[in-house]
């Protein structure tokens, strides 16, 4: 056993709880910073079309935005000739599933392109004839972090479109 003068000893005291206060502190601290970095990031999704600022024509008649985990949106009705986009949101990897077969909806091209600004994937479908179908779209979530922080998610759209004459 040392024995030190009691100002010393108090100082080693001090200096010990300050070390192991920070010890403690800095996964603590670490771990705020790595959550601020992923939460401040805002990464595009990945579309099946490389195309960005694509140039339609004429706006689309309507337009649904989705961003998961949100509700479907409520069902479409469109008038022959009309046109439709879809705007799919997030860090997300989008796809189109399939349309009816016969399909009353065309899908424009180039069909799934990231859009000027970065944040959604496009789809943009015009309606040829009358009747209805199901738009079906896949969303697999991208992983931001370390394998071992990553939770996988996956979404299944369904967006019901009526076409009249």
């Amino acid at each position: 056993m040392h024995i030190y003068p009691s100002s010393l000893q108090a100082r080693l005291r001090r200096q010990w709880r300050g070390g192991m206060i920070l010890l403690l502190a800095l996964p603590l601290l670490t771990l705020l910073a790595g959550c601020e970095q992923q939460t401040t990031q805002h990464p595009s999704p990945a579309c099946p079309s490389s195309a960005q600022n694509v140039t339609w024509p004429a706006p689309a008649t309507q337009v649904i935005s989705y961003n998961p985990p949100s509700t479907a949106p409520a069902p479409v009705t469109l008038q022959v000739s009309q046109t439709l986009e879809v705007d799919l949101y997030g860090p997300w990897t989008w796809q189109l599933r399939s349309l009816d077969s016969p399909s009353i909806l065309t899908v424009g091209t180039p069909a799934g392109y990231l859009d000027a600004l970065g944040q959604s994937c496009v789809w943009r479908f015009t309606a040829q004839q009358a009747g209805a179908e199901q738009l079906r779209f896949f969303g697999n979530g991208m992983c931001q972090g370390t394998a071992a922080s990553c939770v996988g998610a996956f979404f299944n759209l369904g967006i019901t479109v009526t076409a009249g004459a």
